[in-house]
């Protein structure tokens, strides 16, 4: 993964008014601020916005007169979109049916995840205590990954048989790194590995191998080698940092009480073991893509129990085909569908656990779907106006020639990242660096894992102008330099080692052809986007009240 800096960018937006601005009365709690077609705008919603668009970029942001009228006419963009996708029947057609079940379920299992599970998670002095211990650690860890549980036990039990960690990590690792070095992810602190792998590997002792344990990603065996803790931690500092690390001591607690509380979910379901064989049977044997048709008898066998809940065979074909097809591609294997079953079936029982809780807030909810089934068309419509914009190679070798010049290759640098969590640490690191400390010894010594951090941290050569915000801070360098440290993230730093600077120099045709490609093609969306709203404006009919808009009282 290349380092990439994040650029905070103001909204691209058009300030334009395709309609009639009026100044309006007193207004009232629920009035309107705008209104386009069938939608309005109203104070609560656009109070929200502003105060997004605030905190979005930076909370330095003067919300002016021009700014206010910018923000709103996003939204009123926005719903535009939808008017002209009710038009095109985007929003009845069989992808929208589809999208808008996804988009449900996830409503539902948000919904599902605070009033279950967030809700009762309490962080106490105890647990802050503990987090602030850790980010004060670095553990050092290897690991031995598995698709699921099955391959995970299996590679347990050679390790209790008394194959060595190193020869499971050359077996089983198709990365070269990994395959050599015993499957070791360097040094690692809070917030930069996956919560279960972290918080296990955290209360393990420096030689200790884990049983498996469930990730993200599938499953890992993990072995402890090495623990370095900040040797002077007061209670002035702790005081002083408690109330920032409080929020992700929430987050985290959250996520592993959610994790928890599926497994236990899933343990207490008992499944129809021949009915699992038989459905694998069919599910592992189609082709991809081929409809699985089955008698009524069939669809309604009963998969698993748990209590008055029922998973049925049909529950399983429907949860299925919302699932997204890269997840329902990864079922290669009977433990990988096993998987896949009992999430189907966890949500299935989640799903209907929610929607008939006495407390059920169904409008807000049905309000939550539909705005973002209002982002699916949005992202629809910029589809299909990628799919109306040609540039043709005619027009790309006249654009080139009529000024070969303007197209440049830019600065490019060969570079080195270490990415790390803590300040302190990245300014020491960078000063070890510049005494001639080996870059690639003080990644593997305080960098993140991330992927980079296996070679060493070399990234490569990078453009100059893909670096974002750090093109200015880079723009003298020169070979042999450490530049940074850098904030790059709320709790991310890099310093950087420049090996190698090339100089902009002039495209040949062939090296230009994709950037004047992109650069004609986005041009020309741009240009249509804006007419095709321009038009949609004024065929709905958009009014704003101003006086409204500069009356809004935005808490910050």
């Amino acid at each position: 993964m290349r380092f990439c800096a994040r650029v905070l960018m103001g909204s691209a937006i058009v300030a334009w008014l395709a309609g009639p601005v009026f100044a309006g009365g007193q207004a009232g709690p629920d009035d309107p601020v705008a209104r386009i077609g069938s939608f309005e705008i109203g104070r609560a919603h656009m109070e929200v916005q502003l105060r997004d668009y605030w905190r979005r970029t930076g909370r330095a942001v003067n919300l002016s007169e021009p700014v206010r009228l910018a923000v709103l006419n996003a939204r009123i963009d926005r719903y535009a979109v939808v008017e002209i996708a009710r038009e095109r029947g985007w929003t009845t057609d069989p992808e929208a049916a589809t999208e808008r079940a996804r988009i449900e379920r996830k409503a539902l299992m948000e919904e599902y995840q605070r009033r279950f599970v967030h809700d009762q998670v309490r962080v106490g002095e105890a647990e802050l205590r503990d987090l602030y211990l850790r980010m004060n650690t670095r553990v050092r860890a290897s690991h031995l990954y598995a698709r699921n549980r099955a391959e995970a036990d299996s590679l347990y039990a050679r390790l209790q048989a008394g194959t060595s960690f190193e020869a499971l990590a050359e077996a089983t690792f198709t990365d070269p790194t990994l395959r050599s070095n015993g499957g070791d992810v360097g040094y690692f602190t809070v917030d930069e590995m996956d919560i279960a792998f972290e918080d296990r590997a955290f209360r393990m002792r420096v030689g200790e191998v884990s049983e498996p344990v469930q990730t993200a990603s599938g499953y890992s065996i993990i072995k402890v080698t090495d623990r370095v803790t900040h040797p002077l931690l007061t209670e002035a500092e702790f005081e002083n940092r408690k109330r920032d690390i409080e929020p992700l001591a929430i987050d985290q607690q959250r996520e592993l009480a959610l994790r928890r509380h599926l497994r236990e979910r899933i343990g207490a379901m008992r499944f129809d073991e021949a009915v699992v064989e038989r459905l694998w049977r069919l599910v592992g044997t189609r082709a991809p893509g081929e409809e699985i048709a089955l008698d009524a008898a069939t669809r309604a066998s009963v998969v698993a129990r748990d209590g008055r809940f029922v998973f049925t065979v049909a529950d399983y074909l429907l949860e299925a085909a919302l699932t997204p097809e890269a997840r329902r591609a990864g079922v290669r294997t009977a433990a990988d569908f096993r998987d896949q079953l009992e999430g189907l079936a966890f949500r299935r029982y989640a799903l209907g656990v929610v929607r008939s809780h006495p407390a059920f807030d169904s409008a807000f909810v049905a309000g939550a779907i539909e705005e973002t089934f209002y982002s699916y068309l949005h992202e629809r419509f910029d589809r299909q106006l990628q799919l109306d914009v040609r540039v043709s190679d005619a027009e790309i070798r006249s654009t080139y020639y009529a000024a070969p010049d303007a197209w440049q290759s830019g600065v490019v640098v060969d570079l080195s990242e270490m990415i790390l969590t803590d300040e302190d640490l990245a300014v020491r690191a960078a000063e070890e660096a510049r005494s001639g400390v080996p870059f690639a010894d003080l990644v593997r010594r305080y960098g993140a894992p991330v992927p980079s951090a296996a070679s060493g941290g070399r990234i490569g050569m990078v453009p100059l102008a893909e670096l974002g915000s750090l093109e200015s801070e880079l723009a003298q360098v020169r070979p042999g330099d450490i530049a940074g440290p850098f904030r790059i993230d709320v709790n991310r730093f890099v310093v950087l080692a420049v090996h190698d600077r090339l100089a902009s120099r002039p495209l040949t045709y062939e090296e230009a052809l994709p950037v004047i490609r992109r650069t004609l093609t986005e041009d020309r969306i741009s240009r249509l986007r804006t007419a095709i709203l321009s038009e949609a404006r004024a065929r709905y009919g958009v009014s704003i009240d101003m006086n409204l808009l500069n009356s809004l009282t935005i808490e910050l």
